[in-house]
């Protein structure tokens, strides 16, 4: 039932025209030969399956003939599905070699046509390799189409390349792309150098504006795509796009480099994208220039589970990453772990939702920034990022985030070396948590609110440290319009800053809880909010105060703090021959003359009453209304209320 497999191999490569038309005939019938082996075997395959079907049907698997065919298989129908896997596997183990079908590789001879004719003979057969021996020089191509075909590879011996022959269109119907994959399944791209020739490209083609679409890998509704060790470099607009329809893409140990729009798009559907030690750099020349740009074009579309692992974005004039999602198309699991973005110009990912796009679960995972991260919406506040997580990561820039419902920054180092904040969160926030982070920049301010809009709820910040900020406060939530409800800052360490270390304004509805706030101009500034609770801090070293002076504590509760007096005592003595004594409560949060209470314990003597006065941010005064024959002694109590 199966068949001998034979290597077509250099043996029948041409030496010249002459020698290849005799070549060629030894081929056909090779070719010849195995179609009718797979014919005879797929045959035999398909009537033995029917009878066997037969046979069960009518009288089960326990039918002798049944017990005897099947072997050592639970089931006759394992046994035969088995020998099918094997004819297939045998199918995609022909190889044929590119020079049998006349491929030269002198770097100036056009092999577009022997490498398809290669290409074209694999899918008659129903799959198998086609090899590209080494060569000094590259293969001169225009566009190797497996447009509608199976199991087909297309395997190199290292330091092959393929190069787009001069003056080849940059777009239009004749474009120059390097490998076009349409409409096929279960292909293998492995060990190819692909070279877009950008620098030789014709892009004055009549009829034509676009801005090109010169790939060096073309893919459109294609499953189960396999691209290993290949590097697409000099294309005239992308390393690797990707249109309709497109799933299962696994990219491994693969380089793209110096594409004249993006090393890699991701356009329209994909399910299913799998990117691992692979780099994207340099992309430079029309725009967006990004080294992975993912924007689903058209409307109500869906990209979802992609992933990128150890990853390099680098060297891009625009972002290392660019996710451009509009109308109303959706992102569905997207996941970056372990990749390093650096020398990115614009940003190291961009992630900007328009319409009525949406975006749902979206991690970063232990990933090193050096410049910029924003996850935004510019447009639209009823349109959210939902569940976002960026844990265990290292970055010299920031991280901006807007219209996010459900975000989580987690274990995260920020280490500017100048200028700027470290987490900017804008507007339209639902559900934030920043946890176990390290914000030791020497920067502007820490964690920033910057922008007025829609409130932000339910916002954590937790077991983070945060120093070194020259400007601005290390956590300055500052929105005057539209304030924040729910606010938990608890077990922080917050030191060796410029300026106030907590700066809350229009909070409703908050707690600021055992955190260590020390070394800084002054501990914390409350304004313009109500039900906040601030308890159990240990305040201290503060160049001012523990407590800003503009602090309103109206419709707010203070208790239990180290460094700020709720609760204070002593005794205080009017002179004889004086008329007050000013009282001094250190520490103390400003001081209300509700909360002061204060009784003579000896006699008034020539004076007949006394009155609290001048009550202050932590002083007050006793007055009496005589100058005293003697000392007068008084006790005083305050307590917070």
């Amino acid at each position: 039932m199966g068949f001998v497999r034979r290597v077509i191999s250099s043996a029948l490569d041409i030496a010249n025209l002459a020698k290849h038309n005799a070549n060629f005939a030894d081929i056909e019938t090779d070719l010849t030969e195995h179609r009718g082996r797979i014919a005879v075997a797929e045959t035999e395959l398909t009537a033995q399956g029917d009878r066997i079907d037969n046979i069960v049907a009518s009288s089960g698997e326990s039918n002798l003939e049944i017990v005897d065919a099947r072997e050592d298989f639970g089931t006759l129908r394992e046994r035969l599905d088995a020998e099918k896997s094997a004819v297939s596997a045998q199918l995609a183990d022909i190889t044929l070699n590119v020079r049998s079908f006349g491929a030269v590789a002198d770097g100036i001879t056009d092999d577009t046509e022997a490498s398809q004719l290669g290409v074209d003979t694999l899918i008659a057969l129903g799959g198998g390799t086609l090899l590209f021996p080494y060569s000094d020089n590259p293969y001169i191509v225009t566009n190797i189409k497996i447009h509608d075909a199976n199991n087909i590879t297309l395997k190199a011996q290292p330091g092959v390349i393929l190069k787009i022959k001069d003056g080849s269109a940059y777009g239009g119907d004749n474009v120059a792309t390097n490998i076009d994959i349409l409409r096929s399944n279960n292909i293998k791209i492995e060990d190819l150098i692909l070279d877009g020739n950008r620098e030789n490209l014709n892009y004055s083609v009549p009829g034509y504006t676009g801005d090109g679409t010169s790939h060096g890998i073309t893919i459109d509704v294609a499953d189960n795509i396999h691209i290993s060790n290949v590097i697409s470099k000099n294309n005239g607009t992308d390393g690797l796009a990707t249109r309709f329809f497109v799933s299962n893409l696994y990219i491994d140990r693969c380089v793209f480099t110096n594409s004249r729009r993006n090393t890699m798009s991701i356009t329209r559907e994909m399910d299913g994208l799998y990117v691992s030690e692979s780099e994207f750099s340099s992309a430079n020349g029309t725009a967006p220039q990004c080294g992975v740009d993912i924007e689903p074009t058209s409307g109500d579309r869906v990209q979802q589970n992609m992933f990128f692992t150890k990853c390099r974005f680098k060297d891009n004039v625009a972002s290392g990453v660019a996710i451009d999602v509009r109308l109303g198309n959706k992102i569905i699991n997207l996941n970056f772990k372990d990749c390093i973005f650096s020398g990115n110009v614009f940003s190291d990912l961009s992630f900007p939702l328009r319409d009525t796009a949406t975006s749902e679960n979206v991690n970063i995972e232990n990933c090193t920034f050096e410049s910029n991260v924003t996850i935004t919406n510019p447009t639209n506040a009823a349109v959210k990022h939902k569940n976002l997580s960026i844990r265990d990561c290292y970055t010299k820039g920031s991280i901006t985030l807007t219209s996010v419902d459900g975000g989580l920054i987690d274990n995260t180092t920020f280490d500017r070396s100048s200028g700027g904040e470290e987490i900017l969160l804008e507007k339209d926030l639902n559900n934030i948590t920043i946890s176990k982070c390290t914000l030791k920049s020497i920067a502007s301010s820490g964690i920033r609110r910057i922008t007025e809009g829609a409130k932000i709820t339910n916002l954590k910040i937790i077991d983070t440290e945060i120093y070194n900020k020259t400007l601005l406060r290390p956590i300055l939530l500052n929105a005057p319009l539209n304030g924040i409800e729910g606010l938990l800052i608890n077990r922080n360490n917050i030191h060796d800053n410029a300026e106030t270390a907590i700066h809350l304004t229009n909070v409703l509805n908050g707690r600021v809880s055992e955190n260590q706030i020390h070394n800084n101009s002054s501990g914390l500034r409350l304004e313009a909010s109500s039900g906040v609770l601030v308890e159990n801090n240990n305040f201290y070293n503060q160049t001012t105060s523990n407590i800003h002076a503009s602090t309103s504590w109206t419709g707010n509760t203070v208790r239990n703090n180290s460094g700020i007096v709720t609760e204070a005592g002593g005794t205080a003595t009017v002179l004889s021959g004086t008329t007050y004594i000013v009282v001094t409560v250190p520490n103390s949060i400003a001081l209300r003359i509700q909360d002061l209470s204060v009784t003579p314990s000896t006699s008034l003597g020539t004076a007949t009453r006394f009155w609290v006065s001048n009550v202050g941010a932590n002083a007050f005064r006793i007055t009496v209304d005589a100058a005293p024959g003697a000392n007068i002694d008084f006790s005083w109590k305050y307590t917070r209320l």
